[in-house]
């Protein structure tokens, strides 16, 4: 029940994160970022004690000038530096209810961009590797994975101690292939994305609860299967000089939007 509320809960997730995978990758997870930050920042507002926030702030800068005024006296000093702690220390418990506030819808938020932002489809001409891991040990010699003329599928390795299956897959021709798993009387057909440009393509499932809040994507549930991953590609995005994973990119866009705009909405953080 929990893991059908959760699928239920990740797609209205995805659903509003959709129309901004219409918009090219780079450009897309910049919006994203930046509304998220907005929004994260506007709830923060309206959870956390405001007033009791900026006293607390007003009194940690006013300790910190304090012992740069008195950097002299030993006896000041020491005393205005106890006091930034205590001061911090009544921040941190300011802080710490809004910020748990703000984990549920995070945690929803940042799973489904993973899924959507962090590989890639597989170039044409170029390898991937699968690994299945079972729940039944018993059907581990059932699997079976079906791939169209364009993918070339080696025999599985089996290893019976980690109930696990490989294979290796090799792209011939760009274009995304339907390939399927079978195990008993079961079947789950997947896309295979080659060359196709797309970032949303689901390269990892887990039976858990935990696994399907952090890998939101695929079916509800695949009987005997705990997980299932295709190692796709990383996608990396640009800052100029250097690049870097997705949630690195979320993460500064994110907090500087926020900064900016408590300014305007008033929020002490």
């Amino acid at each position: 029940m929990g893991a059908k509320l959760l699928t239920y809960i990740n797609q209205i997730v995805s659903f509003l994160v959709w129309p901004f995978t219409l918009l090219p990758s780079w450009f897309g997870l910049l919006a994203i970022s930046v509304v998220a930050g907005m929004g994260l920042l506007w709830i923060y507002g309206k959870v956390s004690n405001q007033n009791k926030i900026r006293y607390v702030k007003s009194k940690i800068y006013a300790s910190l000038l304090e012992s740069i005024l008195f950097r002299h006296d030993v006896w000041m000093t020491l005393k205005a530096q106890g006091k930034m702690l205590f001061y911090g220390g009544r921040y941190f418990t300011l802080a710490i209810f809004p910020v748990l506030i703000l984990a549920a819808p995070s945690i929803l938020l940042l799973s489904e961009l993973n899924e959507q932002y962090a590989s890639k489809s597989l170039d044409s001409k170029s390898e991937a590797i699968v690994q299945m891991t079972l729940s039944d040990a018993s059907k581990l010699y059932e699997v079976k994975l079906e791939a169209p003329a364009g993918l070339d599928v080696t025999p599985p390795v089996r290893i019976p101690a980690s109930k696990q299956v490989f294979w290796k897959i090799k792209t011939s021709e760009p274009g995304n292939q339907e390939v399927n798993f079978q195990i008993a009387d079961f079947n789950f057909p997947k896309t295979l994305f080659v060359g196709s440009g797309k970032n949303h393509v689901g390269a990892v499932w887990k039976s858990s609860w935990a696994g399907k809040l952090l890998y939101p994507a695929g079916p509800a549930s695949m009987p005997y299967v705990q997980s299932l991953t295709i190692n796709y590609p990383e996608q990396l995005y640009s800052l100029g000089l250097f690049e870097v994973n997705w949630l690195i990119f979320f993460l500064i866009f994110s907090m500087l939007s926020g900064i900016v705009v408590s300014k305007y909405l008033g929020v002490a953080i």
